[in-house]
């Protein structure tokens, strides 16, 4: 797999620092959630920020960060009213990697 890189300029890479395990991990581990095997257990994060695309203002390289549960555009209509959980322009269940 490569490495992950920024493809657009609103963007930021992070890397991983503390995982949260929560009842949802415990039931993929034990093969009853909604996801077949294979992926990593662990989905609220806290992660520090490597690289920024050119738009990025808001956070710095260095810069430690919370990692949503869900990912989510932050410019259609839904994440602008900031209810990002009901964004429209990132499939149902874009997290675990899912989103490609």
């Amino acid at each position: 797999m490569p490495d992950p890189a920024i493809t657009a300029p609103g963007q930021a890479l992070v890397r991983p620092l503390m995982v949260a395990f929560c009842d949802l991990d415990v039931a993929l581990c034990h093969g009853r959630g909604p996801l077949p095997p294979g992926y990593a257990v662990g989905h609220e994060g806290l992660a520090e920020v490597v690289a920024l695309g050119d738009d990025v203002r808001d956070v710095r390289v260095g810069d430690r960060v919370v990692v949503p549960f869900q990912i989510s555009c932050g410019t259609c209509r839904e994440c602008r009213r900031g209810v990002t959980g009901s964004c429209g322009s990132v499939p149902l269940m874009a997290t675990y990697g899912m989103a490609r």
